[in-house]
């Protein structure tokens, strides 16, 4: 793949998940632990109210896997066949990880709404995303701690000795253990009632790590395309 398709890559990737990162913290949940009023209760039969302002950010957080995935496939390309063990896993970490966020935000758009205009209400306190925690609190847990486990394994891949190669590393390298500690740690203090701290901690690991390492992705990418390796 050209090295400077791989860079604009990653600047759409810095780009999506700024979006996507804005645009989330403006639509905080309304219920669970971070609410403090007009919270929505379980079986949340009245959810159908929210439609479509708490779903708006949805579509382009899906995105921001999508794009991870391109992502982890340029630089599985940019380095030297006898060095893919690292960035293959990750490839294949990130491909997991968005079938699992694609899927947790396809039945939110899909089927949530729909279901509640028809008076479906069988199943709806568990599936929705306004139960702190139900069903896609836990896929979007699964979903960002394997996306998590990408960034990591691509921080295992050879930079060189360049500063923007070093900021990867870096960004990539913690996402994992900064995100199963804060688990382990939510789970200590927490228990079975984390609720959606978890989930909120993670995405924003994510997010975070992604962002920097994508910038310093374009910059490595660059340099290489510059000095012509």
């Amino acid at each position: 793949m050209n090295l400077k398709i791989n860079a604009w890559i990653a600047i759409a990737t810095a780009v999506l998940t700024t979006l996507a990162f804005g645009v989330s913290i403006t639509t905080l949940p309304l219920s669970g632990p971070f609410c403090s009023a007009g919270c929505f209760q379980s079986p949340y039969l009245d959810v159908g109210s929210r439609w479509p302002t708490d779903y708006f950010w949805m579509p382009l957080a899906a995105l921001v896997p999508l794009s991870l995935v391109l992502l982890t496939g340029s630089v599985h390309e940019a380095v030297g066949v006898e060095q893919r063990h690292w960035t293959r896993l990750a490839l294949t970490f990130a491909a997991m990880g968005a079938t699992v966020i694609l899927i947790a935000y396809f039945v939110q758009l899909s089927v949530i709404h729909p279901a509640l205009l028809a008076g479906e209400h069988d199943g709806i306190a568990m599936l929705t995303q306004f139960n702190p925690h139900g069903t896609f609190i836990a896929l979007e847990e699964l979903g960002y701690l394997l996306l998590t486990g990408a960034l990591t394994l691509a921080a295992l891949a050879p930079y060189g000795p360049g500063a923007a190669g070093h900021l990867v590393r870096w960004a990539f390298g913690v996402a994992l253990p900064l995100s199963l500690t804060t688990l382990i740690a939510m789970i200590t203090v927490y228990g079975a009632n984390r609720e959606y701290r978890f989930e909120v901690a993670v995405i924003s690991i994510f997010w975070i790590c992604l962002l920097i390492g994508s910038i310093a992705l374009a910059f490595w990418f660059n340099g290489r395309r510059v000095s012509g390796k």
